[in-house]
């Protein structure tokens, strides 16, 4: 099963620890052999 990893904020943040944990349950520390992936959406209002 793929996961879903979403954060959200108010201001610009750093997720390098964050998704440097994530990662990892691409096949080191979890079965995840659907993977992984990343969307950014910024809202300029």
């Amino acid at each position: 099963m793929c996961e879903l990893f979403g954060m959200s904020s108010s201001y610009p943040l750093n997720m390098a620890r964050e998704l440097n944990e994530f990662r990892l349950h691409g096949g080191e520390v979890a079965d995840n052999p659907d993977g992984w992936g990343i969307a950014s959406w910024e809202n300029d209002n």
